[in-house]
């Protein structure tokens, strides 16, 4: 018997892309799944969109705005299914995604994630790979790997619900990275498995919740702290201090904080001054944080 697939959607003033959102996973090609869209306190349409797609496998709850953790929580809470996934309510999953994770976990208790693709805009821009942390290994036991740094696309995850029981509920304290939590949390049970292929589109867009950085960082600090700089070895300290640090210069400099970004880029610089993605990271920092 096919399993049936539990699909949990949070949505927060989604009304612009919702219904693509969920056509695509209503459009999947393993059709025995249920969609949980919950929505977070929208004001906008999103409730009234959501209720006008008829398809029995939808369910649509409304509760009080609780962010993306909380609406991910209580979707866990009433999901019926024997697998579980994640798709935010502006992003996209191509067709055969569910089906190909299916046939790449076989049945075994594992979390199987894959690569995606960004894009802006409509469905009809041009989408490019993207693919994080290209330093670390993909498959097996990541547990030592995902306390450094988050490789792990949300909207690509497929893992059992048994899996789900056992590690709990998102941790409705962090405010961005409340995923990369769950995450290591998920490795320290279970091997991963790597599709190396784009199954899922994410939408870049100015709504998108990383940009407050400021909070972001507190949050990201959180994970750190509980995680690497109590776990960690001092290599590992040392190069996940390095990808914090540039990420967060990198995303400083987007929101045009230059000086911060590149306080933070000086923060990378010492963890790992002699590596030549330094030099990138500060052009990037530069153009972006000090550019038109």
């Amino acid at each position: 018997m096919s399993p049936l697939v539990s699909v949990i959607m949070p949505a927060y003033q989604s009304e612009e892309f919702l219904l693509d959102a969920m056509a695509s996973v209503l459009n999947q090609s393993h059709r025995e799944l249920e969609l949980i869209l919950v929505n977070d306190g929208a004001k906008d349409r999103t409730l009234e969109l959501a209720l006008s797609v008829k398809d029995p496998r939808v369910r649509v709850i409304d509760q009080p705005n609780q962010g993306p953790a909380g609406a991910r929580n209580k979707g866990l809470e009433l999901a019926q299914g024997s697998w579980v996934a994640f798709l935010d309510a502006d992003d996209l999953w191509l067709p055969q995604k569910l089906e190909l994770q299916l046939a790449a976990a076989a049945g075994r208790e594992v979390m199987v994630y894959s690569d995606y693709q960004m894009f802006q805009g409509d469905q009809e821009s041009s989408p490019k790979s993207f693919t994080f942390c290209p330093w670390f290994e993909r498959q097996g036991d990541l547990y030592r790997q995902l306390i450094q740094h988050n490789f792990v696309g949300t909207l690509t995850v497929l893992l059992p619900k048994a899996v789900v029981d056992r590690v709990g509920r998102f941790n409705q304290d962090l405010f961005g990275p409340e995923d990369w939590d769950y995450w290591i949390r998920v490795a320290k049970e279970v091997p991963l498995v790597y599709l190396d292929q784009p199954l899922a589109r994410y939408r870049q867009h100015e709504a998108g919740i990383s940009k407050d950085y400021g909070r972001y960082e507190q949050s990201l600090q959180k994970v750190y702290d509980t995680y690497l700089l109590t776990q960690g070895t001092k290599e590992e300290i040392s190069f996940g201090l390095w990808l914090f640090y540039r990420h967060m210069a990198h995303g400083f400099a987007r929101q045009k904080a230059g000086r911060k970004a590149l306080r933070l880029w000086r923060q990378a610089l010492a963890c790992r001054p002699w590596v030549k993605e330094n030099l990138l990271s500060l052009g990037y920092v530069l153009f972006k944080g000090f550019g038109p």
